[in-house]
């Protein structure tokens, strides 16, 4: 259902599948943040891997995620540098289908303290046209989505 409404990720390698790098970059994506919630998300997509970095100061690969974002993203500096602090949790977000339209959609972000697991849960109210989306999209699969490539 994730690939149905966002867009296919299995396609993409290294840093592209990393949401910090996709954002800093400009790359293509079917979500959309109202202002505040931008504001909320860079501050988050900031963090993660901060945090990152934290636990693991040694390894390269961690590393990367974030230098390749301070390399392309003005934006992505001012906020490492600023030591912003957000967290991934629970919001609305509209994603653009391409068949669709908008999907404004519920998500939460569950985590594991201590842990690098992170599951995001898109949810949608009972009756709802969101509601009724998802059904489609259940329906339709990601067969006749492509994903986000650039």
């Amino acid at each position: 259902m994730c690939a149905a409404l966002a867009g296919d990720p299995s396609r993409l390698r290294g840093r592209e599948r990393s949401i910090a790098w996709r954002h800093s970059a400009g790359l293509p994506s079917r979500v959309t943040h109202e202002p505040d919630q931008l504001a909320h998300f860079e501050a988050a997509v900031v963090s993660d891997p901060r945090s990152s970095t934290v636990r693991y100061p040694g390894d390269p690969r961690v590393r990367r995620l974030v230098t390749d974002p301070r390399e392309v993203s003005g934006r992505f500096e001012e906020l490492w540098q600023s030591h912003v602090v957000g967290f991934h949790s629970s919001d609305r977000k509209t994603v653009r289908h391409p068949h669709l339209g908008p999907v404004t959609v519920n998500w939460a972000t569950l985590t594991v303290p201590g842990s690098d697991l992170r599951i995001a849960v898109y949810s949608a109210p009972p009756g709802s046209r969101t509601a009724q989306q998802f059904e489609m999209l259940a329906a339709i699969g990601s067969r006749t989505c492509a994903p986000e490539t650039g």
